[in-house]
């Protein structure tokens, strides 16, 4: 065990103070905002490297420092994706910046939203914001299947 009882419960408190989590459901939500927004970083990335006839086997090399943000504005001036697919990815990363960025130290269950609503007290913001990273994803992935005949058992995508 790497923590023991003492320590994960001084850890689990302090994390519940710092960001006002309030019950469980909203340190799942924080998770899965922080998870989604990386699997879409991802995909974008990939959808981008795939654009351009890139290696696959060179994923972990490309772009390196390319955010969220800056993947939706090259897949938006590709046109790569619909207007509504990069509104969703910017409103996504917005999201994420905002649960993980300087304003994490006020409690972010106060004031992270999703299309203007709070996401860590409105059930249907929750799932639109779902139901939209779903959406974006399966699209991504199956634009990248579709333009990549080379990406079955390579390693790395």
């Amino acid at each position: 065990m790497l923590l023991d009882e003492e320590l994960r419960s001084q850890i689990g408190m302090w994390l519940e103070v710092m960001l006002a989590f309030n019950s469980i459901d909203h340190e799942l939500i924080w998770k899965y905002i922080i998870v989604v927004a990386s699997q879409l970083e991802y995909c974008s990335i990939k959808m981008l490297l795939v654009s351009e006839k890139g290696d696959p086997n060179k994923f972990w090399e490309y772009e390196e420092r390319t955010t969220l943000n800056q993947a939706a504005q090259k897949l938006k001036e590709k046109n790569l994706l619909s207007s509504e697919e990069v509104k969703i990815i910017k409103e996504i990363g917005r999201l994420r910046n905002s649960v993980l960025h300087r304003k994490a130290l006020t409690g972010i269950t106060e004031y992270a939203e999703y299309k203007g609503r709070k996401v860590f007290y409105d059930a249907a913001a929750v799932n639109e914001f779902i139901k939209d990273s779903e959406v974006v994803t399966n699209a991504i992935n199956e634009w990248v299947k579709k333009h990549s005949s080379y990406l079955s058992g390579t390693p790395g995508i």
